[in-house]
């Protein structure tokens, strides 16, 4: 049992090294870019970004998630049906894009100039690499998983610095570009040779997950984006660039976290059902532990949170406390509770999860359109954060039960 945790100890490690070190890098480079850079940059780029994960989260439409859950002879010809589906992903956004619907809609995308056409392509390459990080993991290859998840996120900052001249959306394609080389390097042996028997079929047999899954993963990334639309539009691109950046400059710690504990319970929940075995355990494991890192959080906010907020941004950037602890508490609910979702989809309850996240996108769009109409920012921000405690509290509690009724 001792070289058992041990063992999950050190594969907990790795990966919080490729998660966290890109945040990391991010985190220490914060004083040089945000005195580089202003919050009107910030705006611009906390919408690309918003936008470009918003498409890399459906790319593949969703059939990299199969990964963790399929026999280890249907890996190969998910990995292929999961990359053309990036192809396809992107050829749609290209087609929208073109026909100026999401410009007539959200005017603000005309201000990105060039940059809204690299949208689709830095899409299809973060959604290529959802496909190798799965597969890494899978696999047990727990240090490439590291270096895979890192690469980008260093290679942005280091652009965003020393060429700062191009800007910070320049960087942050150019990024992408040069780390997904490498992602299609190590697909070469699940795509090659590559073979169309059985790819179809085996398309249709997990059709679930673009039918089901992808629409509602679709609604619940645009009801994430949602909160950055409407401050763009109403509230003004600086606004947008400073609730972006503090989310940014203290979600670091937790986001390491969190992503570390949820990569290992999608892994290990996965295998616990397989065996027929209750997550239950690991699962209030890791939402006790989140929850415990949340509120020290919120605590050193209170305490220290302006004065050393204002020593790493400088003096152009909002950082009074109230503001801070507003623009946290929406992403510590999601922080707490995003990674013990996967449980929805280890254990092959889809359908429950989409329920949720068609509800969400609903109260979310309604909430904040109303919000933004009649308020103020920060009273804005307060009917946001509210929301999200109760609407991920019921997800919580929806995911309790899943494990709770699971096989012992």
């Amino acid at each position: 049992m001792q070289r058992i945790r041990l063992n999950l100890i050190k594969k907990a490690v790795l990966i919080g090294i490729g998660v966290g070190m890109g945040p990391l890098v991010q985190l220490v480079a914060t004083p040089w870019l945000s005195r580089i850079y202003n919050p009107t940059d910030f705006g611009y780029f906390a919408l690309f970004v918003s936008s470009v994960n918003l498409l890399s989260n459906v790319a593949c439409l969703r059939y990299e998630t199969a990964i963790p859950v399929v026999e280890s002879g249907l890996i190969k010809p998910i990995a292929r049906i999961a990359l053309l589906s990036t192809l396809v992903t992107m050829s749609l956004a290209m087609l929208v894009i073109s026909s100026g619907v999401i410009q007539n809609l959200y005017p603000l995308f005309r201000e990105l100039d060039s940059h809204i056409w690299w949208m689709p392509l830095a899409a299809t390459c973060g959604g290529s690499m959802l496909l190798v990080y799965y597969l890494t993991l899978r696999r047990g290859e727990f240090i490439l998983n590291a270096v895979m998840r890192s690469l980008q996120p260093i290679i942005f900052v280091l652009l965003a610095v020393f060429l700062s001249k191009n800007g910070l959306l320049t960087a942050q394609i150019t990024s992408w570009l040069f780390v997904v080389i490498l992602g299609l390097f190590y697909l070469r042996k699940d795509i090659f040779p590559f073979e169309r028997k059985g790819l179809w079929l085996t398309a249709v047999k997990f059709r679930d997950y673009p039918i089901l899954l992808t629409p509602t993963s679709l609604l619940d990334a645009v009801a994430l984006t949602l909160p950055i639309l409407f401050i763009g539009s109403v509230y003004g691109v600086d606004a947008t660039g400073n609730y972006s950046q503090i989310q940014r400059l203290i979600g670091a710690p937790l986001l390491l976290c969190s992503a570390v504990l949820g990569q290992m319970f999608f892994k290990y929940s996965g295998e616990l059902y397989r065996a027929g075995k209750s997550s239950n355990q690991l699962f209030w494991q890791t939402v006790k532990l989140l929850l415990v890192l949340a509120f020290l959080l919120l605590l050193l906010l209170m305490l220290i949170g302006e004065p050393a907020c204002k020593l790493l941004l400088g003096g152009s950037w909002r950082v009074d406390t109230p503001f801070l602890l507003l623009a946290t508490i929406p992403f510590l609910c999601r922080s707490v509770v995003s990674p013990i979702s996967t449980v929805f989809l280890t254990h092959h309850r889809v359908n429950l999860a989409m329920r949720w996240q068609v509800g969400y996108f609903i109260t979310t769009y309604t909430l904040l359109y109303y919000a933004s109409k009649s308020f103020n920012f920060e009273h804005f921000l307060l009917i946001y954060g509210i929301h999200e405690i109760v609407m991920y509290g019921v997800y919580l509690a929806m995911a309790n039960r899943v494990v709770a009724t699971s096989v012992t």
